[in-house]
């Protein structure tokens, strides 16, 4: 669900350059290259779950105490509060690209 418009996107994209490619070496290309943009954005996905989960649940003495004072702060200072909503949830960026060559 991450990355659905996404893959549909690269997926629709590597089928009409298969489509016109000219020979069976540009269409192997095309499948190659969607594979491994789909992996990095996949790699990307997992990543930033992760690092949500571990920010939501995890035991990390420095990341409660810190989520603790916010909280604390929150009605006090409009950056706390903000922060707990803009928390590092995972990356904040968009996956790596994958360009031709370079997988």
């Amino acid at each position: 669900m991450n990355s659905g418009i996404a893959d549909a996107d690269e997926a629709a994209s590597a089928i009409a350059a298969a489509i016109n490619a000219q020979t069976d070496a540009v269409i192997r290309d095309e499948i190659e290259l969607y594979a491994a943009r789909r992996e990095k954005a996949a790699e990307f996905n997992l990543n930033a779950a992760g690092q949500a989960l571990e920010y939501l649940q995890g035991g990390n003495p420095v990341t409660i105490l810190r989520k603790e004072a916010a909280a604390a702060l929150a009605d006090h200072f409009e950056t706390a509060g903000e922060w707990l909503d803009d928390a590092p949830y995972g990356p904040h960026g968009t996956p790596p690209i994958v360009s031709t060559g370079n997988y």
